[in-house]
């Protein structure tokens, strides 16, 4: 089980990928403004074209305490690519402050079968 780490100290954003057999889980933690969505952005590229492939992708947002509609944005597009590549995905644990700014385009995130809000 290995684990990669992108952190963003100016936007105080912590992204980390795990898997587990087919299983990625990314779990995401302190404020994605602005600038952290490059951190999430980092991490998309090396999941998305990773060699070994996964089936499922779950995005665990517990530790998100803020995020930027150009995140949410991010995240959606990473839905998309992952959808157009056959894999589920999930987000869990979403803060109601993050609801709220997901709320602007969860209407544009394909391939998400479940939101589950805190």
């Amino acid at each position: 089980m290995n684990e990669l780490r992108w952190a963003d100290e100016i936007a105080a954003l912590d992204v980390r990928l795990r898997r587990v057999g087919p299983t990625a889980y990314v779990s995401m933690s302190g404020e994605a403004d602005i600038c952290g969505w490059r951190a999430l952005n980092a991490m998309t590229d090396t999941l998305t074209n990773d060699s070994t492939a996964v089936s499922e992708v779950v995005f665990d947002l517990t530790g998100l305490t803020f995020a930027c509609v150009r995140t949410m944005c991010v995240l959606t597009e990473v839905c998309r690519r992952l959808s157009s590549q056959g894999v589920h995905t999930s987000i869990r644990g979403m803060q109601p402050v993050v609801a709220r700014v997901a709320n602007l385009v969860e209407a544009d995130l394909p391939g998400v079968a479940s939101i589950s809000r805190n």
